[in-house]
């Protein structure tokens, strides 16, 4: 009897000691499982860049910028571009591409949610809006979404590969992101829930990110929270049209596109990309054939510290934030030529911040990112 309880006792110590190994091997093989979904984002992306010439927009809107992570805007992302290119033709058809991402036209795409954009490793669940756990570069530094970053993918962005002067195997397009259900406006969304930044280390958030704030206090300040900025760079400009001739097949934005992208609450605020609780947002402007429709959409706020060096930026909808992954020690991130690299959260900042731009003349000695 003895014996047999020593014996039991052993093979139970056995089996304890090879959980660890078998946890391992799991997550091994849910990290490379994520890892091909990026190389297939990357195929995408490269296969649109041989369809039109250059990359998609990071984020369509023709009126508003920079970007504010909240239900305002046009906002069609990257990812909706590049829908037809990752075998699912199908839920692009299924858009108004004339209307904004919010417009309740777009509402059941919205809440669509495709394995391609899950990573294995995420816990995070998807019963509200579809979520994504990859993100476009549209910047080197942490900044607000506009015309004028460095990344391959931002506002209006139409970066042809000869324009990546850094070489596009040294720039990143695509990468890993945290992505809490809670705490997102969905892959349609053409802000921080779709984009983000190499300003920050990969899985280095909040007053621990060794971001530096590059977002003045004058354009803090000067902000309009509720989305009417004194300046609207596509008005009346000569480019408005042709920036947009590829994504919908030579056709205008009509104005019913413009009047749909913008929406509130009942009380005027917009709770953003991060709102406290579920709620309902309406079209901002009431139109004469009788009241407002609503619908819900589900986002909420994460708490911001005071103690936070982005509170302000977070405040005003322009944070935008750096990657990060559910694997340890790194995320999966894809280059501008195609491959795929897993990239440690102890790389160099400043190769790491390099690799975000597209064209800052900064030489990369490829031994650093190995």
């Amino acid at each position: 009897m003895v014996e047999l309880l020593v014996v039991i006792a052993i093979i139970a110590i056995l089996v304890l000691m090879l959980l660890p190994a078998i946890s391992a091997m799991r997550e091994s093989a849910r990290r490379t499982q994520c890892m091909s979904k990026v190389s297939q984002l990357a195929l995408g992306l490269q296969s649109y860049n041989l369809s039109r010439g250059h990359f998609p927009s990071g984020v369509i809107d023709p009126v508003q910028a920079p970007i504010i992570s909240q239900p305002q805007g046009f906002h069609h992302s990257w990812i909706i571009q590049v829908l037809p290119f990752i075998e699912e033709g199908t839920i692009y058809r299924m858009i108004d591409h004339e209307k904004s991402v919010y417009a309740k036209e777009n509402q059941p795409v919205r809440y669509i949610q495709m394995e391609a954009l899950k990573c294995p490793s995420s816990p995070y669940g998807s019963s509200g809006v579809g979520t994504t756990d990859y993100a476009g570069v549209h910047h080197d530094a942490e900044a607000p979404i506009n015309s004028d970053n460095r990344g391959i993918l931002f506002l209006n962005s139409r970066i042809a590969r000869d324009e990546i002067t850094d070489g596009a195997q040294y720039t990143l397009i695509i990468g890993e992101k945290h992505t809490p259900e809670i705490n997102t406006m969905g892959w349609m969304t053409g802000a921080r829930s779709s984009l983000r930044n190499t300003g920050t280390l990969p899985n280095r958030t909040g007053p621990m990110a060794t971001a530096v704030q590059t977002l003045s206090r004058e354009t803090i300040e000067n902000f309009d929270p509720d989305g009417s900025q004194e300046s609207e760079p596509w008005e009346n400009s000569d480019e408005s049209d042709a920036a947009f001739d590829d994504e919908f097949d030579d056709e205008e934005l009509s104005d019913e596109a413009e009047s749909e992208t913008s929406e509130s609450t009942e009380d005027g605020e917009f709770p953003g990309d991060d709102a406290d609780a579920p709620g309902e947002f309406v079209n901002a402007e009431e139109e004469d054939e009788g009241p407002i429709e609503k619908f819900d959409v589900i986002v909420t706020q994460e708490k911001i510290s005071p103690d936070d060096p982005w509170a302000a930026t977070k405040t005003a909808g322009l944070y935008v934030g750096g990657f990060g992954s559910h694997h340890l020690g790194g995320a999966n991130f894809a280059f501008a030529d195609g491959h795929i690299k897993y990239i440690t959260d102890d790389i160099d900042p400043a190769v790491y911040k390099s690799m975000g731009g597209r064209n800052d003349g900064q030489v990369i000695d490829s031994r650093l990112i190995d």
